[in-house]
Protein backbone atom coordinates (compact mmCIF):
# COMPACT_ATOMS: atom_id res chain seq x y z
CA UNK A 1 0.00 0.00 0.00
CA UNK A 2 1.60 3.15 -0.64
CA UNK A 3 -0.21 5.15 1.75
CA UNK A 4 1.06 3.02 4.55
CA UNK A 5 4.78 2.54 2.98
CA UNK A 6 4.83 6.84 2.91
CA UNK A 7 3.61 6.75 6.91
CA UNK A 8 6.36 4.33 7.74
CA UNK A 9 9.04 6.06 6.30
CA UNK A 10 7.81 8.86 7.40
CA UNK A 11 8.22 7.70 10.83
CA UNK A 12 11.33 6.00 10.16
CA UNK A 13 13.15 9.68 9.52
CA UNK A 14 11.26 11.38 12.53
CA UNK A 15 12.47 8.98 14.35
CA UNK A 16 15.98 8.84 13.49
CA UNK A 17 15.83 12.79 13.36
CA UNK A 18 15.28 12.27 17.20
CA UNK A 19 17.83 9.83 17.84
CA UNK A 20 20.61 12.53 15.69
CA UNK A 21 19.16 14.88 18.38
CA UNK A 22 19.85 13.12 21.10
CA UNK A 23 23.23 12.12 19.92
CA UNK A 24 24.50 15.96 19.01
CA UNK A 25 24.58 16.99 22.84
CA UNK A 26 27.30 15.13 23.27
CA UNK A 27 29.45 14.95 20.57
CA UNK A 28 28.92 18.84 20.74
CA UNK A 29 29.93 19.04 24.16
CA UNK A 30 32.58 16.56 24.23
CA UNK A 31 34.35 18.66 20.95
CA UNK A 32 34.53 21.60 22.72
CA UNK A 33 35.97 20.20 25.95
CA UNK A 34 38.79 18.74 24.25
CA UNK A 35 39.50 22.25 22.61
CA UNK A 36 39.33 24.40 25.71
CA UNK A 37 41.53 22.01 26.98
CA UNK A 38 44.22 21.88 24.46
CA UNK A 39 44.06 25.84 24.57
CA UNK A 40 44.13 25.98 28.21
CA UNK A 41 47.24 24.08 28.42
CA UNK A 42 48.93 25.55 25.58
CA UNK A 43 48.37 29.28 26.83
CA UNK A 44 50.07 28.01 30.73
CA UNK A 45 52.99 27.51 28.59
CA UNK A 46 53.54 31.63 28.39
CA UNK A 47 53.92 30.99 32.20
CA UNK A 48 56.88 29.36 31.50
CA UNK A 49 60.92 31.22 31.92
CA UNK A 50 62.30 32.82 28.77
CA UNK A 51 59.78 35.78 28.37
CA UNK A 52 58.76 34.33 25.44
CA UNK A 53 55.11 35.38 26.40
CA UNK A 54 51.99 34.13 23.54
CA UNK A 55 54.77 33.23 20.79
CA UNK A 56 55.75 30.20 22.98
CA UNK A 57 52.48 29.24 21.22
CA UNK A 58 53.99 28.79 18.27
CA UNK A 59 55.99 25.65 19.63
CA UNK A 60 53.10 23.20 20.13
CA UNK A 61 51.45 24.74 17.22
CA UNK A 62 53.87 23.70 14.69
CA UNK A 63 53.86 20.41 15.84
CA UNK A 64 50.53 20.20 16.47
CA UNK A 65 49.81 21.27 12.91
CA UNK A 66 51.74 19.05 11.38
CA UNK A 67 50.21 16.38 13.08
CA UNK A 68 46.59 17.62 11.77
CA UNK A 69 48.13 17.87 8.12
CA UNK A 70 49.40 14.59 8.04
CA UNK A 71 45.81 12.82 9.61
CA UNK A 72 44.05 14.68 7.19
CA UNK A 73 46.02 14.12 4.29
CA UNK A 74 46.73 10.57 4.51
CA UNK A 75 43.34 9.10 6.07
CA UNK A 76 40.66 11.85 5.09
CA UNK A 77 41.46 14.82 2.70
CA UNK A 78 37.62 15.28 2.22
CA UNK A 79 38.34 16.53 6.11
CA UNK A 80 40.53 19.56 4.68
CA UNK A 81 39.57 22.78 5.18
CA UNK A 82 36.38 24.66 6.68
CA UNK A 83 34.01 21.68 6.52
CA UNK A 84 30.34 23.30 4.84
CA UNK A 85 31.65 22.80 1.06
CA UNK A 86 31.99 19.28 1.72
CA UNK A 87 28.57 18.56 3.12
CA UNK A 88 27.09 20.22 0.30
CA UNK A 89 28.62 18.21 -2.10
CA UNK A 90 28.56 14.90 -0.77
CA UNK A 91 24.71 15.95 -0.26
CA UNK A 92 24.27 16.09 -4.26
CA UNK A 93 26.81 13.59 -5.60
CA UNK A 94 26.80 11.09 -3.24
CA UNK A 95 23.44 11.47 -1.33
CA UNK A 96 24.44 12.99 1.87
CA UNK A 97 26.51 9.48 2.08
CA UNK A 98 30.30 10.04 3.92
CA UNK A 99 32.95 7.55 4.57
CA UNK A 100 32.98 6.15 8.02
CA UNK A 101 36.53 7.97 8.15
CA UNK A 102 35.87 11.57 7.50
CA UNK A 103 33.91 12.52 10.94
CA UNK A 104 36.73 11.05 13.48
CA UNK A 105 39.32 12.73 11.23
CA UNK A 106 37.50 16.04 11.26
CA UNK A 107 36.97 15.55 15.00
CA UNK A 108 40.89 15.10 15.28
CA UNK A 109 42.26 17.54 12.84
CA UNK A 110 39.69 20.26 14.23
CA UNK A 111 41.09 19.89 17.53
CA UNK A 112 44.41 20.12 16.73
CA UNK A 113 44.50 23.73 14.79
CA UNK A 114 41.50 24.96 16.69
CA UNK A 115 42.64 23.89 19.99
CA UNK A 116 46.12 24.78 19.08
CA UNK A 117 44.23 28.83 19.22
CA UNK A 118 43.08 29.36 15.59
CA UNK A 119 40.56 32.16 15.18
CA UNK A 120 38.54 29.79 12.81
CA UNK A 121 35.45 28.15 14.58
CA UNK A 122 33.61 25.22 15.14
CA UNK A 123 30.53 25.26 13.64
CA UNK A 124 32.21 24.27 10.05
CA UNK A 125 33.54 21.33 11.42
CA UNK A 126 30.67 19.99 13.44
CA UNK A 127 28.64 20.17 10.72
CA UNK A 128 31.31 18.00 8.66
CA UNK A 129 30.83 15.64 11.97
CA UNK A 130 26.91 15.77 12.15
CA UNK A 131 26.90 14.68 8.70
CA UNK A 132 29.07 12.36 8.96
CA UNK A 133 26.97 10.65 12.14
CA UNK A 134 23.77 10.81 9.76
CA UNK A 135 25.61 9.16 7.22
CA UNK A 136 27.23 5.97 9.00
CA UNK A 137 23.32 6.04 10.52
CA UNK A 138 21.79 5.77 7.10
CA UNK A 139 24.43 2.89 6.57
CA UNK A 140 23.11 0.75 9.10
CA UNK A 141 19.71 1.68 8.45
CA UNK A 142 20.43 0.79 4.96
CA UNK A 143 18.13 4.10 3.89
CA UNK A 144 17.70 5.08 -0.07
CA UNK A 145 19.04 8.58 -1.05
CA UNK A 146 16.82 10.67 -1.10
CA UNK A 147 16.33 9.58 3.16
CA UNK A 148 19.95 9.89 3.49
CA UNK A 149 19.57 13.24 2.51
CA UNK A 150 16.74 14.47 4.92
CA UNK A 151 19.07 12.93 7.67
CA UNK A 152 21.88 15.01 6.47
CA UNK A 153 19.76 17.92 7.02
CA UNK A 154 19.02 16.32 10.47
CA UNK A 155 22.08 15.77 11.37
CA UNK A 156 23.59 19.51 10.46
CA UNK A 157 20.74 21.38 12.01
CA UNK A 158 21.33 19.54 15.65
CA UNK A 159 24.52 20.03 15.99
CA UNK A 160 24.40 23.62 15.08
CA UNK A 161 21.79 24.02 17.80
CA UNK A 162 23.53 22.93 20.23
CA UNK A 163 26.35 25.22 19.55
CA UNK A 164 24.31 28.05 18.76
CA UNK A 165 21.51 27.81 21.10
CA UNK A 166 19.56 28.81 18.64
CA UNK A 167 17.19 25.64 17.33
CA UNK A 168 14.80 27.06 14.61
CA UNK A 169 17.61 29.12 13.19
CA UNK A 170 20.09 25.52 12.89
CA UNK A 171 16.82 23.82 11.48
CA UNK A 172 16.57 26.75 8.70
CA UNK A 173 20.15 27.16 7.94
CA UNK A 174 20.58 23.20 6.99
CA UNK A 175 18.07 23.30 4.73
CA UNK A 176 19.06 26.67 3.36
CA UNK A 177 22.69 26.24 2.70
CA UNK A 178 22.40 23.08 1.04
CA UNK A 179 19.79 24.26 -1.43
CA UNK A 180 21.25 27.81 -1.86
CA UNK A 181 18.88 30.34 -0.09
CA UNK A 182 15.93 28.60 -0.96
CA UNK A 183 13.57 26.17 1.67
CA UNK A 184 13.09 22.83 0.57
CA UNK A 185 9.91 22.54 3.26
CA UNK A 186 8.87 18.67 2.62
CA UNK A 187 12.30 18.09 4.30
CA UNK A 188 12.57 21.08 6.51
CA UNK A 189 10.69 19.54 9.42
CA UNK A 190 12.88 16.57 10.12
CA UNK A 191 15.99 18.71 11.01
CA UNK A 192 13.73 20.94 12.61
CA UNK A 193 12.71 17.98 15.00
CA UNK A 194 16.21 17.13 15.37
CA UNK A 195 17.01 20.86 16.53
CA UNK A 196 14.47 20.83 18.98
CA UNK A 197 14.85 17.33 20.26
CA UNK A 198 18.86 18.68 20.41
CA UNK A 199 17.95 21.89 21.94
CA UNK A 200 16.12 20.48 24.78
CA UNK A 201 18.26 17.50 25.62
CA UNK A 202 21.18 19.88 26.08
CA UNK A 203 19.20 22.21 27.83
CA UNK A 204 18.37 18.94 30.02
CA UNK A 205 21.96 17.75 30.03
CA UNK A 206 23.40 21.35 31.38
CA UNK A 207 25.68 21.56 28.99
CA UNK A 208 23.84 24.49 26.76
CA UNK A 209 25.12 28.09 27.24
CA UNK A 210 24.05 31.19 25.55
CA UNK A 211 25.83 32.65 22.96
CA UNK A 212 25.73 36.27 24.04
CA UNK A 213 24.34 37.98 27.52
CA UNK A 214 23.43 41.24 26.34
CA UNK A 215 20.37 44.14 26.72
CA UNK A 216 17.41 44.97 24.48
CA UNK A 217 18.62 46.62 21.35
CA UNK A 218 17.52 49.97 21.79
CA UNK A 219 14.13 51.86 20.06
CA UNK A 220 14.31 52.02 15.88
CA UNK A 221 14.04 55.81 15.09
CA UNK A 222 13.53 57.19 11.20
CA UNK A 223 17.59 58.35 11.51
CA UNK A 224 18.92 55.37 13.27
CA UNK A 225 16.85 53.18 10.58
CA UNK A 226 18.92 54.80 7.66
CA UNK A 227 22.43 54.83 9.56
CA UNK A 228 21.49 50.37 10.40
CA UNK A 229 20.90 50.42 6.23
CA UNK A 230 24.20 52.24 5.66
CA UNK A 231 25.86 50.27 8.39
CA UNK A 232 24.89 46.68 6.79
CA UNK A 233 25.91 47.84 3.72
CA UNK A 234 29.22 48.15 4.50
CA UNK A 235 29.61 44.97 6.74
CA UNK A 236 28.40 43.52 2.65
CA UNK A 237 31.31 45.26 0.99
CA UNK A 238 33.62 44.15 3.99
CA UNK A 239 32.40 40.44 3.05
CA UNK A 240 32.19 40.51 -0.46
CA UNK A 241 36.40 41.47 0.03
CA UNK A 242 36.46 38.68 2.66
CA UNK A 243 35.52 36.15 0.13
CA UNK A 244 37.60 37.01 -2.56
CA UNK A 245 40.58 37.40 -0.20
CA UNK A 246 39.67 33.51 1.07
CA UNK A 247 39.22 32.23 -2.45
CA UNK A 248 42.60 33.85 -3.92
CA UNK A 249 44.32 32.24 -0.76
CA UNK A 250 42.51 29.25 -1.63
CA UNK A 251 43.40 28.81 -5.19
CA UNK A 252 47.29 29.98 -4.24
CA UNK A 253 47.15 27.21 -2.04
CA UNK A 254 45.50 24.84 -4.27
CA UNK A 255 48.33 26.12 -7.24
CA UNK A 256 51.13 24.77 -4.20
CA UNK A 257 49.46 21.45 -3.97
CA UNK A 258 49.77 20.40 -7.63
CA UNK A 259 53.44 21.91 -7.35
CA UNK A 260 54.99 20.05 -4.17
CA UNK A 261 54.69 16.72 -3.88
CA UNK A 262 54.13 16.60 -0.03
CA UNK A 263 50.40 17.01 0.30
CA UNK A 264 50.63 17.49 4.05
CA UNK A 265 53.07 20.77 3.70
CA UNK A 266 50.69 23.67 2.43
CA UNK A 267 47.79 23.25 4.90
CA UNK A 268 50.89 22.92 7.43
CA UNK A 269 52.14 26.20 6.19
CA UNK A 270 48.90 28.28 5.95
CA UNK A 271 48.22 26.85 9.51
CA UNK A 272 51.23 28.30 10.53
CA UNK A 273 51.29 31.64 9.00
CA UNK A 274 47.59 32.26 10.65
CA UNK A 275 48.38 32.00 14.34
CA UNK A 276 51.66 34.08 13.85
CA UNK A 277 49.25 36.40 12.44
CA UNK A 278 47.09 36.59 15.12
CA UNK A 279 49.78 36.98 18.08
CA UNK A 280 50.49 40.60 18.01
CA UNK A 281 46.91 40.86 18.94
CA UNK A 282 46.39 37.95 21.24
CA UNK A 283 45.23 39.06 24.58
CA UNK A 284 42.67 41.27 22.72
CA UNK A 285 41.75 38.40 20.87
CA UNK A 286 41.40 36.23 23.76
CA UNK A 287 39.35 38.83 25.53
CA UNK A 288 36.72 39.03 23.05
CA UNK A 289 37.26 35.23 22.87
CA UNK A 290 37.63 34.65 19.46
CA UNK A 291 40.40 31.99 19.54
CA UNK A 292 40.76 28.51 20.38
CA UNK A 293 37.16 27.81 19.33
CA UNK A 294 35.60 30.42 21.52
CA UNK A 295 32.04 31.76 20.57
CA UNK A 296 32.31 35.57 20.39
CA UNK A 297 32.02 37.78 23.54
CA UNK A 298 29.88 40.83 22.61
CA UNK A 299 29.97 42.08 26.18
CA UNK A 300 33.40 42.41 26.27
CA UNK A 301 33.66 44.53 22.65
CA UNK A 302 32.90 48.12 24.39
CA UNK A 303 35.81 47.54 26.47
CA UNK A 304 38.55 47.63 23.52
CA UNK A 305 39.71 50.58 21.01
CA UNK A 306 37.60 51.27 17.86
CA UNK A 307 40.73 51.24 16.00
CA UNK A 308 41.69 47.65 17.35
CA UNK A 309 38.44 46.55 16.96
CA UNK A 310 38.85 46.95 13.20
CA UNK A 311 42.54 45.52 13.24
CA UNK A 312 41.04 42.59 14.85
CA UNK A 313 38.44 42.17 12.34
CA UNK A 314 40.76 42.64 9.34
CA UNK A 315 43.62 39.81 11.24
CA UNK A 316 40.91 37.46 11.67
CA UNK A 317 39.80 37.66 8.00
CA UNK A 318 43.65 36.84 6.96
CA UNK A 319 44.37 34.43 9.57
CA UNK A 320 41.54 32.36 8.59
CA UNK A 321 41.67 32.53 4.94
CA UNK A 322 45.26 31.32 5.39
CA UNK A 323 44.38 28.29 7.86
CA UNK A 324 40.99 27.18 5.56
CA UNK A 325 42.40 28.30 2.47
CA UNK A 326 45.37 26.28 2.73
CA UNK A 327 43.37 22.94 4.03
CA UNK A 328 43.28 23.50 7.39
CA UNK A 329 41.01 22.05 9.53
CA UNK A 330 39.14 24.80 10.92
CA UNK A 331 35.11 26.34 10.23
CA UNK A 332 34.35 29.77 8.65
CA UNK A 333 30.93 30.41 10.21
CA UNK A 334 31.96 31.64 13.41
CA UNK A 335 34.74 34.15 11.86
CA UNK A 336 32.21 35.33 9.45
CA UNK A 337 30.03 35.68 12.26
CA UNK A 338 32.22 37.73 14.53
CA UNK A 339 33.66 40.00 11.97
CA UNK A 340 30.22 41.37 10.89
CA UNK A 341 29.90 41.69 14.90
CA UNK A 342 32.93 43.51 15.41
CA UNK A 343 31.93 45.80 12.63
CA UNK A 344 28.71 46.18 13.50
CA UNK A 345 29.58 47.24 16.78
CA UNK A 346 32.57 49.83 15.30
CA UNK A 347 29.85 51.22 13.32
CA UNK A 348 27.51 51.98 15.54
CA UNK A 349 30.10 53.37 17.52
CA UNK A 350 30.88 55.86 14.87
CA UNK A 351 27.11 56.51 13.38
CA UNK A 352 25.01 56.16 16.69
CA UNK A 353 26.70 55.50 20.17
CA UNK A 354 24.83 53.86 22.33
CA UNK A 355 23.23 51.50 19.46
CA UNK A 356 25.44 49.15 19.63
CA UNK A 357 22.85 46.47 19.90
CA UNK A 358 20.90 47.03 16.91
CA UNK A 359 24.19 47.50 15.07
CA UNK A 360 25.55 44.09 15.93
CA UNK A 361 22.69 42.40 14.92
CA UNK A 362 22.79 44.02 11.56
CA UNK A 363 26.29 43.58 10.90
CA UNK A 364 25.76 39.68 11.95
CA UNK A 365 23.03 39.08 9.47
CA UNK A 366 24.43 41.08 6.67
CA UNK A 367 27.39 39.13 7.28
CA UNK A 368 26.15 35.50 7.12
CA UNK A 369 24.01 36.16 4.32
CA UNK A 370 26.98 37.72 2.19
CA UNK A 371 29.02 35.01 2.64
CA UNK A 372 27.46 32.04 3.27
CA UNK A 373 23.89 32.78 0.99
CA UNK A 374 21.45 32.28 4.14
CA UNK A 375 19.78 35.07 4.49
CA UNK A 376 16.39 33.89 6.28
CA UNK A 377 18.49 31.58 8.48
CA UNK A 378 21.50 34.84 9.32
CA UNK A 379 18.05 36.73 10.24
CA UNK A 380 17.23 33.81 12.91
CA UNK A 381 20.25 33.63 14.08
CA UNK A 382 20.40 37.27 15.08
CA UNK A 383 17.04 37.55 16.57
CA UNK A 384 16.77 34.12 18.28
CA UNK A 385 20.78 34.83 20.26
CA UNK A 386 20.06 38.75 20.53
CA UNK A 387 16.35 39.07 21.16
CA UNK A 388 13.33 40.26 19.72
CA UNK A 389 14.70 43.73 19.85
CA UNK A 390 16.97 42.66 16.69
CA UNK A 391 14.43 42.10 14.74
CA UNK A 392 14.37 44.98 11.88
CA UNK A 393 18.57 45.49 12.27
CA UNK A 394 18.50 41.89 11.31
CA UNK A 395 15.85 41.77 8.75
CA UNK A 396 17.71 44.69 7.63
CA UNK A 397 21.54 43.34 7.48
CA UNK A 398 20.13 39.77 5.77
CA UNK A 399 18.22 41.62 3.27
CA UNK A 400 21.11 43.82 2.17
CA UNK A 401 23.29 41.23 1.82
CA UNK A 402 21.13 39.08 -0.18
CA UNK A 403 20.06 42.08 -2.46
CA UNK A 404 23.77 43.30 -2.67
CA UNK A 405 25.57 39.81 -3.52
CA UNK A 406 23.40 36.89 -3.57
CA UNK A 407 25.68 36.00 -6.55
CA UNK A 408 28.86 35.11 -3.72
CA UNK A 409 29.30 32.47 -1.69
CA UNK A 410 32.47 32.28 -0.08
CA UNK A 411 33.16 28.62 -0.93
CA UNK A 412 33.81 29.01 -4.42
CA UNK A 413 34.33 25.00 -5.27
CA UNK A 414 30.20 24.85 -4.84
CA UNK A 415 28.20 25.83 -8.04
CA UNK A 416 24.78 25.27 -7.40
CA UNK A 417 22.97 24.74 -10.74
CA UNK A 418 25.87 21.99 -11.19
CA UNK A 419 25.46 20.09 -8.65
CA UNK A 420 21.89 20.08 -9.02
CA UNK A 421 22.00 18.79 -12.50
CA UNK A 422 24.60 16.16 -11.32
CA UNK A 423 22.09 15.30 -8.53
CA UNK A 424 18.80 15.00 -11.00
CA UNK A 425 20.32 12.97 -13.44
CA UNK A 426 21.24 10.56 -10.73
CA UNK A 427 17.73 9.60 -10.63
CA UNK A 428 14.85 10.86 -8.06
CA UNK A 429 15.84 11.88 -4.49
Amino acid sequence: MPGSFRLKKEWRLASLSILLGLLAPPVVWLLRYVVDQLFGFILALKNLPGNMGYYIILLPAALLFLLSSLITTHLAPEAEGPGLHVVIAAYFRRGGRLRPRTAPSKFISTLLTVGTGAANGLVGPLTLIGAGISSFMGRRMKIGSSEQRTLTLSGIASVISVFLGAPLAAAIFAVELVYGNRILYRRFFYPLLSSITAFVFSLFLGINSPLFISGESPSVTPISALLILLASIIVVAVNILYIHLYQKIHNIFNELHRRVKEAWLPPFMGSLAAIILLLPLYPTLIKINCVGGGRLSVDALPGAPTLTLLLVALLIMFSTSLLSGSGGSGGLFMPVFTVGAIIGYALGELLHPGAGGSFIAAGISASLSTTLNVPLAAAIISMELLGEGAAFPAAVGSLAGYLLARRFIIYHEIRWEELKEESSQRGPG
